[in-house]
């Protein structure tokens, strides 16, 4: 999932000085993490993106989670921990006040993720997570476009 994230030259002028862009580096970096952590709990949760649960496992995948002693019902794509732990930010900045930021599955995990999102979508922000973000934003007073 990538997120990213324009200003006008209105809002900081020609050229943003480098100490403002690095306060909203700092601020962006900690609400794309809110929305990392957001995303990892809905999962766990076992809702979908848009809020819907995951359809429920086959019921021989269920029966052989239930003998590993994990829990069946709701679907959580937890065995290990491992997918969801290797979901990484990154927030990029440029001196011209654009910044662009990044939820991404680390390489070992890239795999077994596109396989489970064409099943159960599970990578991506919900509206409810658009809307904080984009109420963070402007209750810093920034005007932003997601694409």
């Amino acid at each position: 999932m990538k997120i990213s994230i324009k200003k006008t030259g209105k809002l900081f002028g020609d050229n943003p000085s480098k100490k403002l862009i690095a306060a909203l580096k700092i601020e962006l970096t900690e609400a794309l993490s809110e929305q990392k952590d957001a995303l990892i709990k809905r999962t766990r949760s076992g809702k979908d993106v848009r809020g819907q649960f995951f359809k429920g496992y086959t019921p021989k995948y269920a029966e052989k989670r239930a003998s590993m002693g994990l829990q069946k019902n709701p679907v959580d794509l937890t065995v290990t921990g491992e997918l969801l732990d290797s979901i990484l930010t990154k927030v990029e900045s440029g001196l011209n006040g654009k910044f662009k930021l990044n939820l991404e599955i680390a390489n070992g995990q890239k795999d077994k993720a596109k396989g489970l999102q064409k099943k159960r979508e599970f990578f991506g922000n919900s509206k409810e997570q658009e809307k904080l973000l984009l109420k963070r934003l402007n209750d810093l007073n920034i005007k932003q476009i997601l694409k």
